[in-house]
């Protein structure tokens, strides 16, 4: 019977500081508290990827090569752009990958504007939400 209570209490204490993990406050800077610096660029689609997410490769002017993540795979039937469009790209720079991946928050193909999620409808990211979607 004491072993049964012994147990009974290991695995409370266990899911209390489960929950306390999970729910709790982030340390070792999970959460980036700096709002996120805005990047521009414009240039040509050198390759489109479809997985995990909608990304492409885009080379500026000065020959820079950015991998921009679009958004979910469905967008390309509203966008759809091909290799060599003209691009101009306003988005976050990732704080997950390297300095040279950009999450697209406006999208501008061969002129004409595709989307701007921190305007339009969101499709579900948030403006600031938009930070945690790692696609």
């Amino acid at each position: 019977m004491r072993f049964k209570n012994l147990l009974i209490l290991g695995l409370v204490i266990l899911g209390i500081l489960s929950l306390v993990y999970a729910y709790g406050p982030r340390w070792g800077g999970y959460y980036n508290t700096n709002p996120p610096e805005i990047f521009k660029i414009s240039g040509t689609v050198e390759k489109i990827y479809y997985a995990p997410a909608l990304t492409i490769s885009v080379k500026t002017t000065s020959g820079e090569n950015f991998i921009v993540k679009v958004g979910p795979v469905w967008l390309q039937d509203q966008i759809n752009f091909k290799v060599g469009s003209k691009v101009e790209v306003e988005g976050y720079k990732s704080y997950i990958y390297n300095t040279n991946v950009i999450r697209a928050l406006k999208l501008t193909v061969d002129g004409k504007k595709v989307f701007d999620i921190s305007t339009d409808i969101n499709y579900g990211f948030g403006k600031w939400g938009y930070m945690r979607c790692h696609f």
